[in-house]
């Protein structure tokens, strides 16, 4: 409902409003429709409560660490010094300069969008979170976002559609979305810093950080997270390294019993030998015995 009905609606009344300049009047009460389609009628600061647009944002900025100081988002702060300038403009008549506002009203109300479908690009591939409620809100964000990035980007507007629609989002690959999103940004009129990145508590307690392949478009490590990172690498080297020791270990152990099991048959097998061959001779002298008898018994016959 927000993504496919509400956006669209105050883009329509800002339009409206710019389009009545020269009547202060209509103008204006336009321009205060547009605030209160992005706002809503229940809105809460810190934005705990609402539906609209600007709860959406409250909600992101959060989890994409683009709050301000204040904790109110950042992009709704820009965005309401953005109204109060456009309705002083009309007041004013300067229907050139309002035009400009309205366009970076609509250029900041791409963030918010973009983050919701980053997010839930994010559950749906890499926490495997298929629920029907995150697939249908990432359609409907999708669906109301799909035709600004068609006039930016047509492939990638195709691609992002047809991956989060209904029934598709469960296949989707957030990698291959978050660049065919970022890579609209410039024509959306917003930067890699407005929306930010997934953070996470970090468990070891070093507060917040960014989830890996989901830091913003130009994120640079700082030294710090550098550090930490040349340090875990170091470990698990050092792990890596103390398994391959022992699976060394391991093997040559094996292979010792291996050894040591071969040179025992062989062992067994010369010890019997020789009672083997001594049989043998036995058997033959014995052999050798009968036929003597034998001959010496036909040879008395013979006389006989």
């Amino acid at each position: 409902m927000v993504g496919m009905i509400i956006h669209s609606q105050v883009l329509e009344k800002l339009h409206l409003a710019t389009a009545s300049c020269d009547q202060k009047e209509n103008a204006i009460h336009h321009w205060d429709e547009a605030v209160g389609f992005y706002t809503g009628s229940i809105t809460d600061f810190p934005g705990e409560e609402g539906y609209l647009i600007f709860t959406v944002a409250e909600m992101e900025c959060s989890y994409f660490g683009t709050c301000s100081e204040g904790s109110m988002a950042r992009v709704n702060e820009a965005i309401f010094l953005a109204f109060l300038e456009g309705k002083d403009m009309l007041q004013e008549k300067q229907c050139k300069e309002v035009i400009k506002v309205s366009q970076r009203i609509k250029s900041l109300m791409m963030i918010p969008l973009v983050q919701r479908i980053l997010r839930h690009a994010y559950e749906l591939d890499l926490q495997e979170n298929q629920q029907a409620k995150t697939q249908g809100d990432a359609a409907a964000f999708m669906a109301s976002l799909a035709p600004h990035l068609y006039s930016c980007q047509r492939s990638s507007a195709h691609m992002l559609w047809n991956d989060l629609a209904p029934g598709n989002a469960t296949k989707a690959s957030f990698e291959v979305l978050k660049f065919n999103l970022e890579r609209t940004y410039d024509c959306l009129g917003i930067r890699c810093e407005d929306v930010g990145g997934l953070l996470h508590i970090d468990p070891s307690g070093s507060g917040l950080l960014y989830n890996k392949g989901a830091e913003p478009c130009n994120y640079v490590p700082s030294p710090a997270e550098s550090s930490n990172k040349t340090k875990s690498t170091n470990r698990a080297e050092e792990n890596d390294d103390d398994r391959n020791q022992t699976a060394s270990t391991i093997v040559f152990v094996a292979l010792g019993f291996l050894v040591a099991a071969v040179l025992f048959a062989f062992v067994r097998y010369r010890s019997k030998k020789p009672t083997k061959v001594k049989a043998m001779e036995q058997t033959d002298a014995v052999a050798s015995n009968d036929k003597e008898d034998t001959t010496v018994a036909v040879k008395v016959g013979e006389i006989a």
